[in-house]
């Protein structure tokens, strides 16, 4: 783990250190009771990222038992980019990304919470 503020995987000095992270946590408590599902929207390629990414081995289901499931049934059956990568960080980048907010949510409110990651060159429409 990095300690350098400027590195791109920089975690931050703890838990919530940075404001938008404290306030979406806040959200998120504030708002549990009405959230089924979250998705994280980020644009760094087309991946479908789900809990939990810290870890080496995957142990959703002890976990969360019943959760794989879900997001197993969603990586088979919604309409993703061809080549979308499906998985947790390991599996589609190599590494494992621990205390990511996927991981936060599943783990402290029992939301099931993904990363959808879009946006790779080869999706891009040419006629801007």
């Amino acid at each position: 783990m990095t300690t350098d503020p400027c590195d791109y995987n920089f975690p931050g000095s703890e838990p919530f250190s940075e404001p938008e992270t404290k306030a979406f946590r806040d959200f998120l408590i504030k708002n549990k009771d009405d959230l089924a599902f979250v998705i994280n929207m980020h644009s760094n390629g087309n991946s479908f990222i789900y809990p939990f990414n810290g870890r080496d081995e995957n142990d959703i289901e002890e976990r969360r038992p019943g959760i794989l499931n879900i997001f197993t049934q969603i990586s088979k059956e919604a309409p993703f980019a061809e080549g979308t990568e499906k998985g947790t960080s390991k599996k589609v980048m190599g590494i494992t990304v621990g205390g990511d907010q996927d991981d936060w949510t599943l783990a402290e409110l029992g939301i099931p919470s993904v990363t959808a990651e879009i946006g790779k060159e080869d999706n891009f429409i040419d006629e801007w």
